[in-house]
């Protein structure tokens, strides 16, 4: 559990931060269409709080399925290019590259294919959650040194066996890791996946409120889902506590 002094410097540094933004907006002549004061942003997340929770949650639930769906293909995805090399020196390169594709070249696409409800969105928050868990993943699992592997091959043990009781265990850390990233990674996959079409979530209500000039409105809907956002890395470092806990404790 974070304790006060880990997490008391952050809330003086966002205090500050918003001091300063609020008496930099009255005493310059800055457009408010431009940029809100915290006081106007505010204003905009109590008066349309439950609009924005709605909207926001559907985000929420369309980034969490799409970071499951993402990460849990991904760790299978490296168990087989682990077992095989062949394999592993044929696909890995390729998803690499295709890492390299913009996902909002892409969204249009998975808009076209999975229809302009949920499933699109999960499909592009799963496709940015994917590549970083990939990586991690077969890192983590490939964690082990080549003397260390030729030893444990000495003793007769299967790699089955090496692979269950060794690789898997050593590979969690940067599982997590991966899983951290790729948690903010499809936040934006699901609101980007909303920009492209939509009638619901977080993009949406930013897009509606961006052509109707309610700059403070969009403003709300990003805090919001930063602290969503928050909530989700938070739920991940949990699970790792939980899980890996013999790692944590070293």
């Amino acid at each position: 559990m974070p304790t006060l002094k880990k997490i008391l410097p952050p809330i003086v540094a966002i205090v500050i931060i918003l001091i300063i933004w609020q008496a930099c907006l009255i005493w310059t002549p800055v457009n408010g269409l431009l940029l809100s004061a915290p006081t106007e942003i505010f204003f905009a997340l109590y008066s349309n709080l439950n609009t924005i929770i709605y909207h926001c949650a559907i985000s929420l639930f369309e980034a969490t399925a799409g970071l499951i769906l993402g990460a849990s293909s991904a760790y299978l995805l490296s168990l087989l290019l682990t077992l095989n090399s062949t394999l592993k020196n044929t696909i890995y390169p390729l998803a690499i590259a295709f890492k390299a594709v913009p996902v909002i070249a892409v969204a249009p696409l998975l808009v076209l294919w999975f229809g302009s409800g949920c499933g699109s969105k999960i499909a592009v928050a799963a496709l940015l959650s994917f590549f970083p868990v990939l990586v991690g993943s077969v890192n983590g699992l490939s964690d082990i040194d080549r003397s260390t592997r030729d030893y444990l091959s000495s003793l007769a043990i299967s790699r089955r066996t090496l692979l269950l009781k060794i690789s898997i265990p050593l590979s969690l850390p940067q599982f997590f890791t991966s899983m951290k990233v790729a948690s903010s990674l499809s936040i934006v996959g699901a609101i980007v996946g909303e920009f492209t079409g939509s009638s619901m979530g977080a993009g949406y209500l930013i897009n509606t409120a961006s052509y109707y000039l309610q700059t403070p409105l969009m403003f709300a809907v990003i805090v919001l889902m930063s602290l969503g956002s928050l909530g989700l890395f938070g739920a991940i470092c949990w699970l790792e506590s939980k899980i890996i806990y013999w790692k944590l404790q070293d």
